[in-house]
């Protein structure tokens, strides 16, 4: 059957298990019966009653259509967050707030533009004030001034400041003479390099004269030199040693005693050293000088290479500079076209001053102007409609619950720069959870809307769960040839149990439904579609009943009239055997079946 899971499968087999006792027990109660008249492959049956329950299943997951992904809807920094995931909220209740010092400052600014929109439409509207021809007529004289003052300007520009060319000539001398002293190698410095590389090598001679002389070990004449020393320190110290004796109150003889001992001891340990010969560490040592005096004599005589050839880096910076220096000079030599557009657009810019200048003063001269009134009447519009808007974000800046329900994320946190579309708090209505689940092309045609419906969640085994079927979509869904419909199932929430967005559920509808009816195995019925019959044996003889049916699973089939409870029916029980005229699970995935008896 399709859309059935491990676990409902399992379910069935719990219920084909409960019905096996009742089989047990018809197959009991027929043992009595001449068992040994009975057909090869089959059975003999007992009539009960039973529930036939005919079902349609539908795999889905949990939502919570009520949701809101709420913004700020202006960039700001996160002020407070009053909530947690998970909280439970209420509609009109403060989630978060955004620093709201620039909303509050713009609300101000668009107040001030509205005033001075409604002032401008209102001095349009009204006949001018005498002072105001005054200050036109002057706004005339200054843009003619200006305009005066930018054409001197541009014939000013087209000659080059002589001072000016003087100190981009110097300018270029030094670049080349910094140059010609880059290309230069200084004596100097050339003997100072050399003087170092001579040091350089002796320094190495001498190291590798010590590794040569450790290497090679103590020779006779330093023995017998350090021989004699321990000899000259035993006298030494065995006179002190008498003397101290002899005047043992005289603290310096006692002091030149102690004395001559310590020397003796060093005298001693000296000799002793040099017969051991060098130590491991002592060659190490010696080595590491040795090999810090090559390298040393290396970086040496690559100083003094260096110091012998200018420095391409060098060299070449100080041409670039050359080279700038040049074009500077040259830039001040001649009329520079950018400088000279520039002065170009001033003059030009002057003039629009003072065209506008004039204009006023006749529009002044002329009176009210209708085509003034309505571009005042427009600015002012709008600038109503830039208030309206600062004081919507302003009072966004506090962001309420649109309705009753549950924080589903935070995604914002004190201090945060916030975007004006992110979403910043989520929050769902868990009053409302629906399941989200498609049924097969073969079996919409069974699904109603108000449609009763049992569920049961993966996460929630054994609790039950009723719903209603509340949407059914008119278009389907094609995935691989199969066509699908999706439906909506409100769900009522079970008490003491928390429901998620996500939860995998298994909707089922029960399509028809007969209880209480005496039910047989499907293989117990015969004969066509047309006329049933089923094979009742009594005292050992068979006799064939024609039979109504009623509903039917995929194993027990409802006997509606011909057959009486207790009767014993013969079943054929031959794997290899047909499913009778109807044998089979019902067509489009759809459950049926037999619930408890009597």
């Amino acid at each position: 059957m399709k859309g059935i899971k491990a676990w409902q499968t399992f379910l069935l087999i719990i219920v084909f298990l409960g019905t096996g006792g009742g089989v047990y027990g018809w197959r009991h109660q027929a043992s009595n019966a001449k068992a040994a008249a009975l057909p090869a492959n089959t059975q003999l049956v007992a009539v009960q009653y039973g529930n036939v329950v005919n079902a349609i299943s539908a795999n889905g997951s949990l939502s919570f259509p009520n949701s809101a992904d709420l913004t700020f809807g202006t960039a700001s920094t996160v002020l407070k967050v009053n909530v947690n995931v998970g909280d439970s909220v209420k509609k009109g209740q403060s989630l978060a707030a955004i620093d709201s010092v620039d909303l509050q400052r713009a609300v101000a600014q668009a107040t001030f533009n509205l005033k001075t929109a409604q002032t401008n439409l209102i001095n349009a509207q009204n006949h001018y004030a005498a002072d105001d021809l005054t200050k036109a007529s002057a706004s005339v004289a200054l843009a003619t001034a200006n305009l005066n003052k930018a054409l001197q300007a541009q014939q000013d520009g087209k000659t080059p400041d002589v001072w000016v060319v003087a100190v981009k000539k110097a300018a270029v001398d030094s670049a080349q003479n910094a140059l010609s002293v880059a290309m230069t190698p200084d004596p100097l410095v050339i003997t100072t390099r050399q003087n170092a590389v001579t040091t350089a090598q002796l320094n190495l001679q001498s190291a590798q004269d010590v590794l040569t002389t450790l290497q090679a070990g103590p020779s006779a004449f330093d023995v017998a030199k350090a021989q004699a020393t321990v000899a000259q320190a035993q006298a030494n110290y065995g006179a002190a040693s008498d003397a101290a004796t002899k005047f043992p109150d005289d603290s310096v003889k006692q002091a030149a005693a102690q004395m001559a001992l310590v020397n003796l001891q060093a005298a001693e340990q000296a000799l002793e050293k040099l017969l051991a010969g060098p130590s491991e560490a002592d060659l190490s040592r010696t080595q590491v000088a040795v090999s810090n005096a090559q390298t040393a004599l290396t970086q040496a005589q690559k100083d003094l290479l260096n110091a012998q050839s200018p420095d391409p880096l060098v060299v070449a910076q100080k041409q670039l500079a050359l080279s700038q220096a040049k074009q500077d000079l040259l830039d001040v030599q001649t009329v520079n076209p950018v400088t000279l557009a520039q002065l170009q657009l001033n003059v030009a810019s002057s003039r629009v001053s003072l065209n506008q200048a004039q204009e006023t003063l006749a529009a002044l001269q002329a009176g009210a102007n209708a085509d003034e009134v309505a571009l005042k009447q427009l600015q002012m519009d709008n600038a109503k409609a830039a208030l309206d808007d600062a004081q919507e974000k302003l009072i966004s800046a506090t962001m309420p619950a649109p309705f009753d329900g549950v924080v589903s994320t935070v995604n914002i946190k004190v201090g945060q720069t916030v975007n004006a579309n992110a979403v910043a708090i989520s929050i769902v209505d868990t009053t409302t959870p629906q399941i989200d689940a498609v049924v097969s092309e073969v079996d919409i045609s069974r699904v109603k809307q108000g449609q009763r419906a049992t569920i049961t969640l993966d996460s929630l085994p054994g609790v039950p769960v009723a719903g209603v079927v509340s949407t059914i979509a008119i278009q389907g869904k094609n995935t691989s040839g199969v066509v699908s419909y999706p439906i909506n199932v409100q769900v009522t929430p079970p008490a003491g149990s928390v429901l998620r967005t996500g939860m995998t559920a298994t909707v089922t509808l029960v399509v028809q439904q007969a209880n209480n009816v005496l039910v047989v195995p499907n293989r117990a019925v015969g004969g066509n579609s047309r006329n049933p019959t089923v094979t009742v044996v009594v005292n050992g003889q068979s006799q064939t009943k024609p039979v109504t049916l009623g509903l039917s699973d995929d194993s027990r089939t409802q006997i509606v009239e011909g057959i009486s409870q207790g009767d014993m029916v013969l079943v054929d029980t031959s794997g290899s055997s047909q499913q009778r005229f109807f044998g089979g699970p019902i067509p489009g995935g759809g459950i049926m079946r037999v619930i408890g008896g009597r």
